[in-house]
């Protein structure tokens, strides 16, 4: 099942800070709407960078609150995929978030989420006073990621490993892709 289509695909990119995955994701889709809740500094960047780049025609992101009814800050459009990347660690509670973006997913769309893989030999990829702000820093694993999709409505859930041995920082990791569909 192919799930960008340049023509057509409409996107939400959630935490999307100043854009770098939206830009390189730009020539597979329509549109994107970046969503920044915590930095209207990061969505000025965003929108900077897409001008420089020459994609303010596909490209604009907004400073605003996603609830959960549906609607992104008082939009009731609907997306036909939703992503989050390297966000999810640092949300206080990631089911809340999860059945907020399932929310905004149209029928039949996906939501798309990339993070960091729990590692069975290590309980946080990141330790120390300096990453007391990050929620979950042992990463997540496929029962826990299922579970929050489920819970959220969504169905056809697949998890995979995306990249190993990633260095962040000081530490390395793995990298998973999951996916859930809504329901038609």
């Amino acid at each position: 099942m192919q799930i960008f289509n340049a023509r057509t695909t409409t996107v939400l990119d959630y935490a999307c800070g100043a854009g770098l995955f939206s830009r390189e994701l730009s020539p597979h889709v329509k549109s994107i709407l970046g969503v920044d809740t915590v930095s209207q500094k990061a969505v000025d960047q965003y929108n900077r960078q897409a001008s420089t780049h020459g994609l303010s025609d596909k490209l604009n992101s907004l400073c605003v609150v996603l609830r959960g009814d549906g609607k992104l800050d008082g939009f009731t459009q609907q997306f036909d995929v939703v992503l989050c990347t390297m966000a999810y660690h640092h949300f206080g509670s990631p089911e809340d978030v999860t059945k907020i973006l399932a929310s905004v997913v149209k029928p039949g769309g996906s939501l798309l989420i990339i993070d960091i893989l729990a590692d069975s030999t290590q309980n946080d990829f990141v330790k120390g006073e300096k990453y007391k702000h990050v929620a979950h820093r042992g990463g997540f694993n496929e029962g826990r990621m299922k579970d929050m999709f489920s819970a959220a409505g969504l169905v056809d859930f697949e998890m995979q490993e995306l990249v190993s041995g990633l260095a962040i920082q000081e530490h390395t990791v793995t990298l998973f892709l999951t996916r859930g569909v809504k329901p038609l």
